[in-house]
């Protein structure tokens, strides 16, 4: 059983589930500065919706890789929400390509689980340093009067925004392309974007 299985899709002649109880998800690193796909351990409540995969039509068994106090005790209830673990810079470059009236930092804190606010603040210094974002003409203090964002969109931001990669290995890519160096670039993006290339498995 994936992620994929935990989707409310019904196959039949599924009698079947073995539950390895890990996931991988979209993790951001503070060292690497980029986000990458770690194996974790599951939520209980995501390995109860893997289990209801077997049996929708018949007699179903579900056989989990793990012992049942890790699930009592270790797991957690539910996942981590992803909008306080993964990288926050594609969503902000997507609020500001939308250039919504209210600011992006007010939004995400009135999400129902907000990031850290220290987190919101250093990724949007992040992109004004790359040059994704551009300050506007008017001062801090007039744009908190009018309720708008500090900061515009600039071109190179619209298209690292279209890539969907981080700030920097967008720049990075698009910069390749430039200086014609591409064949070179792509594959250390597709390396970095994936996973640390300074890690291993346990027991390799």
């Amino acid at each position: 059983a994936t992620n994929i299985a935990e989707t409310s899709i019904t196959i039949d002649a599924i009698g079947i589930v073995i539950d390895t109880g890990f996931d991988k998800r979209s993790i951001y690193d503070n060292q690497a500065r980029a986000s990458n796909l770690r194996r974790l351990w599951n939520a209980r409540a995501n390995c109860i919706q893997r289990k209801g995969r077997a049996g929708r039509t018949g007699p179903g068994t579900v056989i989990r890789m793990f012992t049942s106090f890790r699930f009592d005790h270790l797991m957690r209830e539910y996942k981590v929400p992803g909008i306080q673990i993964e990288s926050l810079e594609a969503l902000l470059l997507k609020l500001y390509y939308l250039d919504l009236p209210i600011k992006v930092d007010n939004l995400l804190e009135s999400c129902i689980d907000p990031p850290d606010s220290y987190r919101i603040s250093k990724t949007i210094t992040k992109l004004h340093s790359v040059g994704c974002i551009e300050r506007k003409a008017w001062s801090g203090l007039e744009c908190a009067e009018m309720n708008i964002n500090r900061h515009d969109m600039t071109y190179m931001g619209g298209m690292i925004n279209r890539l969907g990669l981080d700030a920097e290995l967008g720049k990075l890519l698009l910069f390749s392309c430039l200086f014609g160096c591409y064949n070179t670039i792509i594959p250390i993006v597709s390396t970095i974007s994936h996973k640390s290339v300074w890690s291993k498995s346990k027991g390799s």
